[in-house]
């Protein structure tokens, strides 16, 4: 599929997005945060604590937003799209407990600048996990670090 970039597992998805939210100087450091919902799992907080600080609490240093579709239920993304326009955050839709879920016929995880899936949760691969992105220079970003990640492995 296009704009597709399979990763080891959804986790990876999400390391992936915010070291690409560093270098592009989006999160500055690791005081800068994201608005998270409430129940996020123990995993993706500490995936986070390594690049920003998860926050439910909107304020100055929140520069993205992660919304996650809990068991394939869409949030409101209209709404959500608005909020995010108007604070100029970066959307992530964490798309790890659905799979060919919708809203308003439109897929859910073609909504947000970057969607992250866990295809492990569903399906036994070797994949666990998946990003989405029509931003060209996402893509590029997480191209290049793979193709360095592999050059380190080859020595």
């Amino acid at each position: 599929m296009k704009n597709i970039q399979y990763t080891f597992a959804g986790k990876s998805a999400i390391a992936l997005t915010l070291r690409y939210l560093r270098a592009e100087g989006v999160l500055a450091n690791k005081s800068e945060q994201v608005l998270v919902p409430e129940w996020l799992g123990t995993w993706v907080y500490m995936i986070m604590h390594n690049y920003c600080f998860p926050t439910t609490v909107m304020n100055k240093k929140v520069r993205a937003l992660m919304v996650y579709h809990q068991w394939g239920f869409p949030q409101k993304m209209e709404v959500i799209e608005k909020f995010a326009r108007k604070h100029k955050l970066f959307l992530i839709e964490d798309c790890a407990h659905t799979i060919e879920s919708s809203y308003k016929g439109k897929s859910v995880g073609t909504f947000g600048d970057v969607s992250i899936w866990s295809l492990s949760k569903f399906f036994s691969t070797p994949v666990g996990g998946a990003l989405y992105s029509r931003n060209r220079g996402f893509r590029t970003f997480i191209t290049r670090e793979y193709r360095t990640h592999d050059r380190r492995l080859e020595k």
